[in-house]
């Protein structure tokens, strides 16, 4: 079963009762555009529903990655670290980032299938830009270009 975690476009692929992989969706993945880095936590590491976990680098953007569920870390894609592009080739299949050990099963009624999750993504134009990019994938929320304000000049001297 594939869940996604809408405001922080991270998706969970549940594997069994206890474990599960999160990675990052392809709509993120085609938004932000080519990864050049990944940084994620070891083996062993809690993860807290809510918290970063992890950070992303793609054309010179830093994406802070954000926990949909509290869970341990049991296996960490070493592929995406040594090939963090990997993730744009294949996002749902050996793009994976983590493997984790479920804490808190009724975290994952805050997720969304992924039929509800493509409605939600697909209503942003693509003309909308990254809001504040290093507070996180929750920050893809895309908005109008914003203009600077510019006060014209009262007199010239």
């Amino acid at each position: 079963m594939l869940l996604f975690s809408a405001p922080y476009h991270i998706y969970l692929r549940l594997l069994d009762q206890e474990l599960a992989v999160l990675g990052l969706t392809d709509f993120a993945q085609q938004h932000l555009g080519f990864v050049t880095a990944v940084e994620l936590p070891r083996i062993g590491a809690r993860l807290v529903r809510g918290e970063e976990f992890g950070t992303l680098e793609a054309r010179k953007v830093v994406i802070s990655l954000i926990a949909p569920v509290s869970g341990q870390v049991v296996r960490v894609n070493e592929r995406i670290r040594r090939e963090p592009w990997f993730i744009n080739v294949d996002p749902y299949g050996d793009g994976w980032l983590l493997e984790i050990h479920l804490e808190d099963r009724s975290e994952l009624s805050h997720l969304v299938d992924e039929q509800t999750y493509q409605a939600l993504a697909s209503w942003e134009p693509a003309t909308y830009r990254l809001q504040q990019p290093t507070l996180g994938l929750a920050a893809l929320r895309w908005l109008r270009p914003v203009r600077p304000q510019v006060k014209a000049p009262t007199s010239f001297q």
